[in-house]
């Protein structure tokens, strides 16, 4: 054992007692400093706070039944006019102050049956005393109990190892006398109680080793389950550390002290008192109970997060004791989840305020990726773990992340208390306005929700795509060709959620709808933002939706240069107090697909009437809007001699049309019959065709928007793919002769011909 671990000073804890007979039982310090309560406590009780997720390690259990057990004492007693001393010698003394029973109050003491002493994670219960006084339940002034001990169960060097606890019912757990004075020349420990129940001595059931500081006594054992993490495994030894106390506790030991001492920087009330800390095995980093103790794992891990542990140490060392700095200013039912929340939303500020250059915080591990779990209910309506921690990301982000300035986290953390979540909204709300020149708490909690969900901060949602298995703040909209749906929900107070726009799975279109929103109804509390989301998560700011207002996009169900795979509408009320109900419609167009077959001639002028024989015929298949449909064709000639002349084809489609595609193109131009071209012409003119030569198509690919210009040979023109409506055509070249017979004298010349098949609307 190292000698510096034997310098204690004055081993006692903050001295608290219970009064229950005080306006609201309140719980009334005995230091000179008047303490701040806020909250009424009818009972006091062992109330623990935790530092990771998980339940209190304090266990509950039944309470042993009435005379199960030994009875010591069973008589009246008459304390109306003077003090009685009951005694039952070498065991226990009980002091009735005058006035505190009337004649023939019974007195009963039972030593409950060891198979109904309840057990306790700390502390092994001795001598358990179940002591009634008729059906008195409090005293003023309060009664005094001395029990005897063996000094052979107090012969440790470890400070604290005795003192006295009281069973308390409405907790299931026994909760220390933190009063209580341990005599160890008379072998007693005395204290005084202001109610009855099952009275025990306790001595620590496990310690072997203890650390002492200027303000902690810090207690482990030194192997088995409850030993600290060895040095091999924690792996942080700062040329600091001295002696043979394990790593873990020597930075421990250092941590809490500079939790204490920037508390105190930060003007928070500390307490005078020395404070014990217990490092034990636990399925949390570690709780604090509001009667003066701290428990710290022994072997901390990362909340979400794997971080070096000398690191998450570090947090929850401030964690802790920031639950025990709360303790001056907070008081509260051992079921009243209502505050709890706060104390641990709060708490998560404590590694900023002990270090606040780290890279990283303990609130951003708590926060990130839960938001969205969560924002669905009022920002304070979190009674339950984890949302009581994840509450403290608004706090951070007023701490660390507005526009601005910052909010003080010590400031915060004296707001609050009195009775419920609607003051500490009102309180926070005033110190914003006051403090930060804020338009208060609404607008500011709008901000939050914005800032986590553009992802501009380490607080963000996780925000996935709808799903059967949706977070909770999600509104998924799922739309099939042609379907409209409305999304009608009331938002609690400062609550947010997501409408997540998505295309049915089954609705497989090779074109975007599209989708039209309508703010058929926004609240003035409320704010809406549609945003499209792209292929990663990244969101892409659209616009902002009042009451009234309409946005127009294209929605797609995979990803592509033209639409959208989702739309969001975020929405968030930021109304302190009340609740409000928006509607917003969302309406897909619905899509059609034509086959296309059209078969037209071009033109009769190149090769006078036998030109009507040359013809263009243009298959494949026509996506648009409801109702897209070929409307008609239009033949003209851009060159009306016969040196160079072009015909032309324009198919007449209808807006609907016009905006789609065409899938696997394909364009036949046909030639007219030997029949019909006067090719044995004998005299005066011969016409003779040839053939057609080559072509080329100007297609837009209706994915990327990339524009090609394929060549063909021949009279037939394919392209497989989708090509746009908007901008095809076909262009091909032909090629005739044109002879003059005159007397056997002969004169020919070839012509080329150009055609020209293409959309228009």
């Amino acid at each position: 054992m190292d000698g510096h671990r034997r310098s204690l000073r004055a081993a006692h804890l903050a001295s608290v007692v219970v009064d229950l007979n005080s306006p609201a039982g309140l719980r009334v310090p005995t230091q000179a400093a008047a303490f701040t309560l806020a909250l009424a406590l009818p009972l006091a009780t062992a109330i623990f706070f935790c530092s990771g997720c998980g339940g209190s390690d304090s266990g509950t259990n039944p309470p042993p039944p009435v005379d199960e057990g030994v009875t010591l004492a069973d008589t009246t007693i008459d304390a109306s006019a003077d003090t009685v001393t009951f005694t039952i010698p070498g065991e226990l003394t009980l002091v009735i102050p005058a006035g505190a029973a009337p004649a023939g109050t019974k007195l009963k003491i039972v030593r409950p049956d060891e198979e109904y002493i309840p057990a306790d994670s700390l502390r092994t219960p001795v001598e358990v005393y179940d002591v009634t006084l008729g059906s008195l339940a409090a005293f003023d002034p309060p009664l005094e109990v001395t029990i005897h001990y063996d000094t052979t169960e107090a012969a440790s060097e470890i400070p604290n190892a005795v003192g006295a606890a009281w069973y308390n019912e409405d907790a299931g757990a026994w909760s220390i006398y933190p009063g209580a004075v341990v005599d160890t020349l008379a072998r007693t420990v005395r204290f005084t109680t202001n109610h009855l129940t099952k009275l025990s001595r306790w001595r620590l059931s496990k310690f072997t080793d203890w650390r002492s500081t200027l303000h902690f006594d810090i207690y482990w054992v030194e192997s088995g389950i409850h030993a600290p993490v060895s040095d091999a495994v924690y792996n942080h030894k700062p040329a600091w550390h001295v002696g043979t106390d394990p790593d873990y506790i020597q930075d421990l030991a250092y941590y809490l002290e500079q939790a204490y001492d920037s508390c105190q920087a930060k003007g928070l009330t500390v307490h005078s008192g020395r404070i014990s800390v217990y490092v034990q095995h636990m399925q949390d980093n570690g709780e604090t109970s509001f009667f003066g103790y701290l428990t710290i794992c022994n072997h901390v891990q990362g909340v979400t997060v794997p971080r070096p542990t000398h690191e998450e140490l570090q947090a929850t060392a401030a964690h802790e004791f920031m639950h025990y700095v709360q303790d001056y200013y907070y008081v509260q039912l051992f079921s009243d989840y209502t505050t709890k929340w706060w104390l641990e939303a709060t708490a998560t500020l404590a590694d900023r305020i002990v270090n606040p250059t780290k890279s990283w915080f303990e609130s951003y591990d708590y926060s990130n990726l839960q938001v969205d779990n969560y924002m669905h209910k009022a920002w304070d309506d979190c009674a339950s773990d984890p949302a009581w921690y994840v509450a403290g990301g608004f706090l951070t982000y007023l701490s660390a992340h507005r526009i601005g300035t910052h909010a003080s986290p010590a400031e915060i953390i004296k707001q609050g208390g009195a009775n419920g979540p609607s003051y500490i909204r009102t309180a926070l709300d005033g110190y914003l306005k006051t403090s930060l020149s804020s338009p208060g708490i609404g607008p500011e909690f709008h901000d939050y929700i914005v800032w986590a969900y553009q992802g501009s901060g380490p607080i963000r949602l996780q925000n996935p795509a709808p799903s059967a298995t949706a977070m909770p703040a999600d509104l998924p909209i799922r739309l099939a060709n042609g379907e409209t749906e409305t999304a009608k929900t009331s938002f609690p107070r400062l609550s947010a959620r997501v409408a997540k726009v998505v295309l049915n799975d089954n609705e497989d279109w090779p074109l975007a709808h599209r989708l039209a929103i309508r703010a058929k109804t926004v609240p003035a509390s409320m704010k809406a933002y549609a945003y499209a989301v792209e292929p990663g998560g990244v969101v892409r700011y659209l616009a902002a939706l009042a009451g009234g207002d309409s946005l127009v996009t294209q929605l797609r169900l995979r990803p592509g240069p033209a639409g959208e795979t989702r739309v969001d509408v975020l929405l968030i009320n930021q109304s302190k107090d009340d609740a409000a109900t928006p509607e917003i419609e969302f309406d897909l167009n619905r899509l059609v697909s034509v086959a296309l077959g059209v078969n037209e001639k071009i033109d009769g002028r190149c090769l006078d009437l036998h030109g009507n024989q040359v013809r263009a015929t243009l298959n494949g298949v026509l996506f648009g809007g409801e109702g897209a449909a070929v409307t008609g064709h239009v033949q003209t000639a851009e060159d009306w001699s016969f040196e160079y002349p072009t015909r032309t084809l324009e198919v007449k489609v209808n807006g609907a049309a016009f905006g789609g595609a065409i899938r696997n193109p394909r364009v036949v131009f046909t030639e007219p019959t030997e029949t019909i071209v006067d090719s044995l012409a004998t005299a005066g003119w011969m016409w003779e065709w040839l053939e057609y030569t080559t072509g080329q198509m100007s297609l837009r690919d209706h994915e990327t928007e990339e524009w090609s210009h394929p060549t063909f040979s021949g009279n037939e023109a394919t392209a497989s793919g989708l090509y746009s409506v908007w901008g095809f055509e076909v262009r091909a070249s032909a090629r005739s002769r044109y002879t003059w017979l005159n007397g056997g004298e002969t004169e020919s010349a070839e012509r080329t011909y150009n055609f020209r098949v293409y959309t228009n609307y």
